[in-house]
């Protein structure tokens, strides 16, 4: 008989108690002089990282509102043409605008334009904040509404900023264009929807480009791609 019991014993291990005794956990015992690393630690206790609470996304902004004003022509509308030229010689600047309030709240990371040229490219434009309401359909030269100018005819300064946002140049023909524009306008736009009037699109060239207005063909219409967090 106590062969027995002293092979049971045997084959009990560490989980054998002597009566009124309790068991043993069957955790190792943690050294506290060298406790486990990091990546030890069970998975509940782990932290979620901010890339996964507070992702950025990206979206797609297509424009609201566009036209172009022809020094030439200073009191005719092209509201729903094809394209929107700006030129320096005469003089021709294409206005646009994005409607962002959907962003309200989120922060803007990065901002970019994309834009068409058709069968008519051109030399360097640059884009400039508008800094005075108009309407696509009222809007020439020298009125942003009907029966109210422009401070200065054919938005220029002060009617828009002086700085630039982006400069590219429009060429080859029926090419897509990615422009990064100044973010901190956007942003901007975005905190203050009221302030949102879009930009001009200007040169100084004689060989001013055509660009595809928001009337063009399904995926060659101005956009913004924002990408931004909650």
């Amino acid at each position: 008989m106590g062969r027995l019991y002293a092979i049971a014993l045997l084959a009990g291990g560490c989980n054998f108690a002597l009566p009124g005794t309790s068991a043993p956990n069957d955790q190792p015992e943690v050294d506290a002089a060298n406790p486990p690393p990091p990546g030890d630690a069970p998975l509940a206790d782990a932290a979620i990282p901010d890339t996964l609470t507070n992702s950025a996304q990206t979206t797609d902004h297509f424009a609201s509102a566009d036209t172009w004003l022809h020094s030439q022509l200073p009191n005719n509308s092209f509201a729903g043409d094809l394209f929107v030229i700006p030129d320096g010689s005469p003089q021709a600047v294409a206005l646009m605008q994005f409607d962002l309030r959907a962003l309200a709240g989120t922060v803007i990371t990065k901002v970019e334009l994309h834009i068409w040229t058709d069968f008519d490219p051109g030399a360097q434009v640059q884009v400039f904040p508008l800094f005075e309401g108009w309407s696509e359909s009222e809007a020439t030269f020298n009125q942003r509404f009907n029966g109210v100018a422009w401070t200065t005819a054919g938005a220029a300064p002060p009617s828009r900023g002086a700085t630039a946002i982006a400069t590219f140049t429009p060429s080859p023909e029926f090419t897509e264009f990615t422009v990064a524009l100044d973010t901190a306008t956007v942003a901007g736009w975005v905190a203050a929807p009221e302030s949102n009037f879009g930009f001009a699109i200007t040169s100084v060239n004689s060989d001013g480009p055509k660009l595809v207005s928001r009337e063009g063909a399904q995926g060659t219409r101005p956009l913004l791609r924002i990408t931004h967090t909650p």
